[in-house]
């Protein structure tokens, strides 16, 4: 029997749990040429949402451009990644290409060759040779070039884990080129998806940055309590019981991650459980926080002992407490250790400072196996 479950990729189908109410307030926007930034925690599920919605856009015979930034670290890399969701796209973009073959400033880039197999012609891509000046003449040339893929069923660029445009040193000029060009082809949608609430909210919400108040910004949502009843729909599946009380048990043990919420329920069926419980659950996180445990020591070992020890009072107070007797029981000298510490937590991107001054677990898989590995005794 197949295992009804799915996690680590983003989940389609009768996998991907939908969110019917948020596709139709984006179409509502994209329909209406607003662009749309929507934010959320990673592992969350805005990419399976991006992706179904995107797949619902190309059924509309709209061009799709689909553009992972989560690894562009330079601008040889977002050239890459532009380049890569032009080529995957098959919908309308003949016209693209022939603006391609014709634009001389990117011939060092682009090679045209046959293809044995099929006798289309395609083009292979080549930066390697590029200077800095170069590939940002590219990056210039290609998204200027994007208003030949214009057709009556409208157009939409998609930059998933768009904060990395915002992290690269560049002096914003990436930044500065994607608005100018956004300017300069209203008649193109954009999708923007991001983790990095504060980097993201800097973007967008600062006067003196270019993407200042240019989009749409919504918050991805928290699934609902019909999240739960899917999921218990699901188990049946696999001949397996789940109580409401036992699935809202292993959301909160996983602070409601998705990713996590499926990948706990995969295995829950792998290992042949049949009626669900907390004692099963607990088990079962024990058993996935210790797969991650080569890299949650390696990343442990990154940090100084007062880093650590922000931890151990960050999950044994359940908050942050800067009272002179919790700092004593902790062993952290000044409430300003603590605050260093914490900063330097939020920049490794292992802990989330909320809009309301709060701390949260970026991996609630790793605040799990700190406990597990006893780091509070």
């Amino acid at each position: 029997m197949e295992n009804p479950f799915m996690y680590g990729k983003p989940v389609e189908g009768e996998f991907y749990f939908d969110l019917p109410y948020l596709k139709r307030e984006m179409q509502d926007f994209i329909d209406s040429k607003i662009n749309v930034l929507v934010m959320g925690p990673r592992r969350s599920g805005k990419t399976s949402f991006l992706k179904s919605f995107l797949k619902v856009q190309r059924s509309r015979q709209k061009v799709v451009i689909d553009i992972d930034a989560f690894n562009v670290l330079s601008h040889k890399d977002f050239l890459n990644q532009l380049v890569n969701a032009l080529k995957r796209e098959k919908t309308g973009t003949q016209k693209f290409f022939e603006w391609l073959r014709g634009a001389k400033d990117l011939s060092p880039v682009f090679k045209w060759e046959s293809n044995p197999h099929s006798g289309e012609v395609e083009y292979s891509i080549n930066f390697s040779k590029l200077e800095e000046s170069d590939t940002k003449q590219a990056i210039l040339s290609t998204l200027s070039g994007l208003k030949a893929l214009q057709n009556q069923h409208g157009v939409i660029i998609s930059i998933d884990e768009f904060q990395r445009i915002g992290e690269l040193e560049d002096g914003g000029w990436l930044e500065a080129t994607l608005r100018s060009i956004m300017q300069e082809l209203p008649e193109i949608a954009y999708v923007f998806t991001g983790s990095r609430r504060s980097i993201l909210e800097d973007m967008f919400n600062n006067s003196k940055r270019p993407f200042y108040k240019s989009c749409k910004q919504i918050n991805f949502p928290a699934f609902g309590p019909e999240f739960s009843a899917w999921l218990i729909e699901r188990f049946k599946k696999a001949n397996v019981t789940a109580s409401p009380e036992s699935i809202h048990y292993l959301r909160e043990k996983v602070a409601d991650t998705p990713n996590y919420v499926q990948e706990a329920c995969f295995h829950l069926v792998s290992h042949g459980i049949k009626h669900v419980t907390g004692k099963e659950i607990d088990e079962i996180l024990d058993i996935i926080s210790s797969q991650g445990s080569y890299s949650y020591e390696a990343l442990l070992n990154t940090l100084t002992s007062v880093q650590i020890k922000f931890l151990r009072l960050f999950i044994g107070e359940g908050k942050v407490d800067y009272s002179k007797e919790v700092l004593k029981r902790y062993e952290i000298k000044t409430g300003s250790n603590l605050q260093a510490a914490a900063k330097a937590l939020v920049d490794k991107q292992i802990i989330i400072k909320e809009p309301g001054g709060s701390f949260t677990f970026d991996d609630p898989m790793f605040k799990i196996w700190l406990n597990k590995k006893l780091i509070l005794k």
